[in-house]
């Protein structure tokens, strides 16, 4: 298992017509936490931003569990991941392509600003659309005046 301290990794699975699709993007925390009780792992990690990355042993952290405050930190951790997922999950299952990108600004973002830590086509893999299509919905919020792309931020503005 990986603890990401810098950087980002995505995990990616291909699907049944061989093109890859984004699993976890993980920016910091661990990656990988679902192989702790299993031996194999069918995913590949792959590193979109060089940074720093720390290797756990998986037996020393199934170790680790029997002590409960480790346990308990280990859980906690594991249900911040689980409400990640489910606004992932929501912002999936929005229909159309602004309204997936205003979500994923006012929930992932700050103060209505999101932090570009990758390039658009990763976010456009994130949100489950063609990056093409990602383009378009950004110069369309930006006509309409609720967008704002700077070179590192995208900022959602109020009318």
């Amino acid at each position: 298992m990986y603890f990401i301290v810098s950087g980002e990794v995505i995990l990616t699975r291909a699907n049944q017509h061989g093109e890859p699709i984004t699993l976890q993007r993980c920016k910091g925390g661990f990656v990988s936490e679902a192989s702790l009780l299993t031996d194999v792992y069918h995913c590949d990690a792959i590193a979109t931003h060089s940074g720093l990355a720390i290797t756990l042993p998986i037996q020393s952290l199934r170790d680790a569990l029997m002590n409960s405050d480790f346990s308990l930190k280990w859980v906690q951790l594991l249900s911040k991941e689980i409400m990640r997922l489910r606004t992932q999950s929501e912002r999936l299952g929005l229909k159309d392509i602004k309204s997936k990108l205003i979500h994923l600004i006012e929930t992932d973002g700050k103060s209505g600003a999101l932090h570009l830590q990758s390039d658009l086509k990763s976010m456009a893999s994130e949100i489950g659309v063609t990056h093409e299509a990602l383009y378009r919905a950004i110069a369309t919020l930006e006509k309409e005046g609720l967008l704002v792309r700077h070179p590192d931020s995208l900022q959602l503005l109020r009318k």
